[in-house]
């Protein structure tokens, strides 16, 4: 896939809301046999599913993940505000007393000073803060947590990957504490391949190729308002919210770089 192909709607990207898995993933999950209920939520929790990536899957999975992350900054501004701030303190204290739950696996922490970006939207003022994990949830695990434009806690978005070694891992999210996913993805390229190139870049820039895969496997770990009716049946479980958004992805500038050193080297 060449880089025109790639980017060429990155900056008119019109995505609506918390997107659903990319259908380049979501067509690799195998059936899934029933799942036992979770003891964290007391629903029927997702049975995991495999899905290993194919090397002509990862290139449309890189551009739906640039146009998901174009579509958040084209709503979302960062905010350094006093009221930001204040909001920021307010999420790490319902988060430390429990009043907002968090699913983190054994190793994995909050940091004492966890790096945190509050960003509020340009249309209705809402706001989302995301606190970042660390330890054996690797990046970009975190929490989600939106406000509405009065402060209002309207809902979370959780996301957990853990590494299961170099080309696979575990990713799971929580919708307002309720498991929606848990799958084990595996991304092994063809050798010589644009995705083998590509991956390759992106690990020695501490982005794995299976995290990558996860991340659209999964949806959006910082989605826009999630306002309006939700549809479930959704591929990957995430839903769909009724306003614009997209989300950010924290290494979209690596995606981008690999892109490009993957088709100069092709």
């Amino acid at each position: 896939m060449r880089l025109a192909a790639l980017v060429t709607t990155l900056t008119a990207v019109t995505a609506t809301g918390l997107p659903a898995a990319h259908p380049a993933a979501a067509e690799e999950r195998r059936s899934r046999p029933p799942a036992s209920a979770s003891p964290q939520t007391g629903h029927r929790a997702p049975a995991r599913a495999h899905a290993a990536a194919r090397a002509t899957a990862l290139p449309r999975t890189v551009r739906w993940l640039l146009e998901s992350d174009g579509s958040f900054r084209e709503r979302y501004r960062e905010d350094g505000s006093p009221a930001a701030r204040r909001l920021a303190a307010r999420t790490l204290r319902a988060i430390e007393a429990g009043l907002i739950a968090t699913h983190l696996p054994q190793g994995a922490h909050i940091p004492e000073v966890p790096p945190m970006t509050v960003w509020r939207a340009r249309d209705d003022g809402s706001r989302v803060a995301r606190v970042t994990y660390t330890g054996t949830a690797v990046p970009p695990s975190g929490i989600a947590v939106h406000y509405d434009a009065a402060g209002r806690l309207t809902g979370t978005v959780e996301h957990v990957f853990e590494e299961r070694g170099e080309t696979q891992g575990r990713v799971a999210v929580w919708r307002d504490g309720r498991l929606v996913v848990d799958s084990f993805v595996e991304h092994t390229p063809e050798p010589s391949s644009w995705s083998e190139r590509f991956t390759d870049c992106t690990a020695d820039r501490d982005v794995p190729g299976w995290v990558v895969q996860a991340l659209a496997e999964s949806g959006a770990p910082d989605a826009g308002s999630r306002t309006g009716t939700e549809r479930e049946e959704d591929a990957g479980g995430t839903g769909q919210a009724a306003r614009p958004g997209g989300f950010r992805v924290p290494f979209a500038d690596t995606l981008l770089l690999c892109a490009r050193q993957a088709d100069r080297t092709g």
